[in-house]
C-alpha cells in the first residue's frame, strides 16, 4: 500500500513570515483571506 500525506495544517504567529519561508523552498501558494495554501 502506497503511503502519502495529502493536507497537513500549520498555526503560525506571523503568516507572512511563514508564507515567504515556503515560497523561498520554490512552493506556490494560493491565498483565501487568512489561510494560505501550499502545493509542493
Amino acid at each position: 500500500m502506497e503511503q502519502r500525506i495529502s493536507l497537513i495544517t500549520l498555526g503560525v504567529r506571523d503568516l507572512a513570515r511563514a508564507r515567504a519561508f515556503y515560497e523561498a523552498m520554490g512552493w506556490r501558494g494560493q491565498e483565501v483571506e487568512e489561510t494560505v495554501f501550499f502545493q509542493a
